[in-house]
């Protein structure tokens, strides 16, 4: 998503007497625009079933023109979910208005009546909208979430609700799914000290493997394994609770890529994963385009469109193997160059972070070598999926010799420390300027009494 002047960021809010998730959902509803009210009234009309919106929805958009063959297979992911709290699965149906009244569309809505009937326990919630021909995911979404909110609003006194990012893509989901989410932000909303606006959370994605493209395959568990040791995470695998939703002004309508980013809190860091949430997502995008192009190119918004050939393609093109090795080389060369400084910047807590800087020498040598054990278990973790599954022992070798060397690793904690020492100065000078500022407040109080 590109930068915006004013863009909305995100922020939470202390639990008071006086405050709530629906005080913010209120404000972020009065705050639409004409259009988003029209929009969102629409769709929350098209949710309407006998029982009332449960508190978990899974928001999937549909592209109907182009999914068709993906409809009753995700739902049936949905509908084996071993939990004891209701949720809903909403499919906003979506098409460009050139394909209005297509077999293809007309199709995927057949697909959503012969799911209904293989799975009548599951509550599908379904709405539709067309857009016009070049319509960008972020307001696609922002239309779907926008709709779903208005609708749980309009249920009495709003309570906060979950909404979870998926994709119609899903190829598999663990059982607990749901449940494991479901926990999670009860066992957060049960905490006396809270914050409105729960953290958005992440859920633990992976993309597929198909023996048909093997070396693309390669490439992407390479991406996939190098993302996860980074902590990071995919967008159709996020969680975002409605008032956080609210707190961020929802999705942006120009985001043609990365629409989540006003979710997530950067200055925190990785989002929490939420344990047992496997989701495994289709790798179609990468076979589609890593014969042509690298990484970086893939997630463009070159890349995305109304009529993305990966959804309808039935083959793909394998790249080479010497193909993927340079990929992943090449890759791989730039994961190493900044891994260490972004898991110490990232990676620890606060009580470690004040190890590192403590007075007492053998408490900071301590947590030396502890830093120094969890980066070489990285590094033995890299080796192997480089030198034994993919075959790259160049490169595992190269890393091992660059980025994970004991002269990197020392340099990086040097670096570290010398940033946490400074930041520790900082904040002890501002202690005393406001010690300074209570001091001179209070001569001023008692001189004005006398």
């Amino acid at each position: 998503m590109n930068s915006k002047e004013n863009e909305p960021t995100l922020a939470t809010f202390t639990i008071t007497d006086d405050a709530s998730e629906k005080q913010f959902v209120d404000e972020f509803i009065q705050e639409w625009s004409l259009e988003d009210i029209k929009v969102a009234d629409t769709i929350a009309e098209q949710l309407i079933e006998r029982q009332p919106l449960p508190k978990t929805v899974v928001i999937i958009p549909v592209a109907a023109h182009a999914e068709t063959g993906n409809i009753v297979h995700a739902l049936e992911q949905y509908a084996n979910q071993d939990t004891t709290q209701p949720f809903s699965v909403h499919l906003h149906m979506n098409w460009p208005k050139d394909f209005r009244d297509s077999a293809s569309v007309r199709e995927s809505f057949a697909e959503i009546t012969r799911a209904k009937k293989l799975f009548p326990h599951l509550d599908i919630r379904v709405s539709e909208m067309e857009y016009g021909n070049e319509p960008t995911i972020g307001a696609i979404r922002r239309s779907a979430w926008n709709g779903t909110l208005f609708k749980l609003y309009q249920q009495n006194d709003y309570e906060e609700a979950i909404g979870i990012n998926n994709d119609i893509d899903v190829v598999k989901l663990s059982p607990s799914y749901i449940g494991n989410v479901q926990t999670f932000y009860s066992n957060y909303y049960q905490q006396e000290m809270r914050e409105i606006g729960a953290p958005t959370a992440a859920t633990v994605v992976k993309h597929s493997v198909d023996e048909k493209y093997p070396n693309s395959s390669k490439a992407v568990f390479w991406k996939d394994f190098s993302s996860r040791m980074y902590k990071g995470s995919y967008e159709a695998g996020m969680v975002v609770p409605m008032t956080t939703y609210a707190l961020a002004d929802g999705f942006d309508s120009s985001a043609a890529t990365h629409e989540t980013s006003r979710f997530i809190n950067h200055s925190l860091g990785p989002l929490p994963m939420i344990p047992g949430t496997g989701l495994i997502t289709s790798s179609r995008r990468h076979y589609d385009r890593l014969h042509e192009n690298d990484y970086e190119t893939i997630w463009t918004e070159e890349s995305f469109g109304a009529t993305d050939d990966c959804r309808t393609a039935e083959e793909f093109t394998d790249i080479s193997n010497e193909e993927m090795i340079r990929k992943v080389s090449e890759d791989a060369t730039l994961f190493g160059a900044d891994y260490i400084a972004y898991a110490l910047y990232w990676h620890l807590t606060q009580e470690e972070e004040d190890a590192l800087i403590s007075d007492d020498e053998a408490i900071r040598e301590a947590m030396d070598a502890e830093i120094t054990r969890r980066i070489k278990k990285t590094e033995r973790m890299t080796r192997y999926v480089l030198d034994e599954a993919l075959q790259v022992p160049r490169v595992a070798e190269f890393l091992s010799s660059q980025t994970f060397s004991d002269t990197n690793i020392n340099h990086q904690l040097y670096v570290k420390r010398l940033s946490l020492e400074k930041r520790r100065r900082l904040m002890s000078k501002e202690s005393r300027q406001a010690w300074a500022l209570k001091i001179i407040d209070f001569k001023d109080m008692n001189s004005s009494k006398s």
